[in-house]
């Protein structure tokens, strides 16, 4: 057994804080992985089917017929938060197929001849 004398509490606590600073690091990678794979699990595969058919963007006219509703019916989806829009008001395809995909938006959007079917 090593004698206390003989113990580098300096050395010790270097390699303490290195420790601790790379387990920090891998930490932060692992919480920035968790992150993606939820977003990722969260986003529905008529998201996806939707985004690759449609772009992400579209105009409220061009939505509104890809749901099979009317333009005014979006506004009040996109007024009540339920469809989202870009910063240059344009629909984020996404959001509309996520309402779609509501219970809300399934019947609604089932009826359209442009409704895809996950």
């Amino acid at each position: 057994m090593e004698s206390i004398a003989r113990i580098n509490f300096d050395e010790i606590e270097e390699r303490l804080s290195a420790l601790t600073l790379a387990s920090s690091n891998q930490f932060r990678e692992l919480s920035k992985l968790t992150r993606t794979v939820v977003a990722a699990k969260g986003s529905s595969c008529l998201g996806e089917q939707w985004a690759r058919t449609w772009g992400e963007l579209t105009t409220k006219k061009q939505a509104a017929k890809m749901l099979g509703i009317s333009v005014n019916h979006l506004a009040k989806r996109i007024q009540e938060g339920d469809i989202k829009l870009s910063p240059d008001g344009r629909v984020l395809v996404r959001s509309a197929a996520e309402w779609a995909n509501s219970a809300k938006g399934k019947a609604k959007a089932a009826k359209s001849p442009f409704h895809v079917t996950p």
